[in-house]
């Protein structure tokens, strides 16, 4: 709850998007909004991935485009910068991935933790 409260008090509001997922089916596994600036992070996590693997076009890519586009859809107002948290994989030869996806790995965030919890 303290890093909740204190990002919120950095101005950024964070939820964890489970009970709109439940509820509609679809969305991001995490949603950072800041609606006063219109700008949010979609973020997608794919940290059980393994070495080896890949990005699939059901599983991963496709989730992807079509929580991107939820949000898109219930902020049309917003930038929204959309995420895929994970490891550097290959994506599958039958996607089509959106130009604007981007994976970024798990170990600056690892980094970003402690300077969060000084806020």
């Amino acid at each position: 709850m303290a890093r909740h409260s204190k990002a919120h008090t950095a101005g950024y509001k964070p939820s964890v998007n489970l009970a709109v997922k439940h509820r509609v089916g679809t969305g991001p596994d995490v949603l950072w909004r800041e609606p006063e600036r219109k700008s949010a992070a979609s973020i997608e996590l794919k940290t059980d991935k393994k070495a080896g693997s890949m990005y699939t076009k059901k599983e991963d890519i496709g989730q992807y485009q079509d929580h991107a586009k939820y949000v898109s859809d219930t902020y049309p107002d917003d930038k929204i910068f959309h995420r895929i948290i994970g490891p550097h994989l290959p994506v599958s030869p039958e996607c089509h991935p959106p130009d604007d996806l981007r994976i970024m790995q798990v170990d600056p965030f690892h980094s970003l933790m402690p300077r969060l919890t000084t806020l």
